[in-house]
């Protein structure tokens, strides 16, 4: 299950993000100081540049992941409501947020190791459901578990 209050950068990310804030100071350094030796200084500050796009990068994820929990709240409330259990609402709700979210959605990638937690090694869905809130860390999704728990 993604954990959404941590990120690490891949190694591409790493070598864009360094080679932006090393353009990023000599753009800087050349309009102030009409010279690109001041660049050097922005060196020492990359660690946290970093970490404040790091925390920027969480924030936009954890946005994105209610977003797309509130469509499949949506799509697991009309399929139990049609008398599906919460397997089969998982397995029907996955290609609705693929369609609308396309490859890149956070919690479809979450979805699909929970059904085939649930469907192929016979995990009970409460608990599957339980470690997905947990790696969420969102009260929203933590309480729709609980809920659930409790009205099964």
């Amino acid at each position: 299950m993604t954990e959404l209050n941590r990120y690490e950068f891949s190694k591409r990310e790493n070598i864009a993000l360094y080679s932006g804030i090393f353009a990023a100071g000599l753009v800087i350094s050349y309009l102030m100081y009409r010279n690109l030796l001041f660049a050097a200084v922005i060196i020492p500050f990359s660690g946290r540049i970093k970490g404040f796009v790091r925390e920027i990068i969480i924030k936009d994820r954890r946005r994105r992941y209610m977003s797309e929990f509130k469509d499949f709240l949506f799509m697991v409330s009309t399929a139990v409501g049609a008398g599906r259990s919460m397997k089969d609402a998982v397995s029907e709700a996955i290609p609705s947020l693929k369609s609308i979210y396309g490859n890149r959605s956070v919690l479809t990638k979450d979805l699909i190791l929970a059904y085939e937690r649930m469907d192929k090694g016979g995990e009970n869905d409460v608990r599957v459901l339980n470690d997905l809130a947990g790696a969420s860390g969102l009260e929203d999704v933590q309480d729709f578990v609980t809920v659930y728990s409790i009205c099964k």
